[in-house]
């Protein structure tokens, strides 16, 4: 069997997962990896028997010239890596999601028609013995015409509701305790009504944070706001939280010298 000649663009988890699961495939290799930080190329590289690294993807392509380039860098990325590997004619499979909106994705889906390429977003399921059993049940008409599709995302967004709700309840919603965690959720407990002096909001101000910052972001994806100005949007959120409980403290801490 004739082995296919990846190349790996990004070293984190999700890089590493990927990789891990490359050494499974015997007709795999891993011929190329594509890092900002040359140090953490190499180390990525030896970890899983490759001794090529570039720091620039142009050229990469170039020299390394891979059968496939699998994507896994941060999202607002994502466009500009797949129309460069796309413009060199060669497959790509990016992590999700593949790009940031509408006009992106069809930019991404038009170069590949345009070259005759292969473009994937690594939507793992779809792969899946059952789903494609299931899939070819639908397009036999053994199961009958689906009427309807249900997307399961309630239980994720319960889940990231008492996430928040505990740490209000156990008083760890200070914001200085919560970094490191999604800037998502440290924003709804910062709306929630959290004080910087280690008290915490209530359970009502938080789900009530959760629902606004939710609204927020869902309306910027809709707009096709860019991944980066999502951010940055709930950077703001963050910091004009963050500033008015402070000032709220301060308020009240006066108010009770005098």
């Amino acid at each position: 069997m004739k082995e296919t000649r990846w190349a790996i663009v990004g070293t984190g988890y999700i890089a590493n997962e990927f990789a891990k699961g490359m050494q499974e495939a015997a007709a795999a290799e891993l011929v190329a990896v594509v890092s900002r930080s040359e140090e953490n190329g190499k180390t990525f590289a030896q970890r899983y028997g490759c001794d090529t690294v570039y720091t620039e993807l142009a050229e990469m392509l170039q020299n390394a010239r891979p059968d496939i380039v699998y994507i896994a860098i941060p999202n607002d990325c994502h466009f500009s890596y797949i129309m460069t590997v796309l413009e060199a004619g060669i497959p790509v499979l990016s992590e999700k999601p593949m790009v940031d909106n509408r006009r992106q994705l069809d930019a991404v889906l038009a170069k590949a028609r345009e070259k005759d390429v292969f473009l994937m977003e690594g939507m793992w399921t779809r792969c899946f013995p059952a789903v494609r059993q299931a899939r070819s049940w639908i397009a036999e008409g053994k199961i009958g015409k689906p009427l309807q599709f249900i997307v399961y995302i309630f239980s994720g967004v319960m889940a990231g509701i008492a996430g928040m709700i505990y740490c209000v309840l156990n008083k760890a919603a200070n914001p200085l305790n919560l970094m490191g965690s999604e800037m998502m959720i440290i924003a709804a407990v910062v709306v929630g009504g959290t004080r910087m002096s280690g008290g915490h909001g209530t359970v009502l101000g938080t789900i009530l944070g959760v629902v606004l910052i939710g609204l927020i972001q869902n309306n910027l994806i809709m707009l096709g706001v860019p991944t980066y100005w999502q951010t940055f949007v709930v950077g703001a959120v963050i910091v004009v939280g963050t500033a008015i409980t402070s000032l709220k403290e301060l308020a009240v801490q006066k108010n009770q010298k005098v």
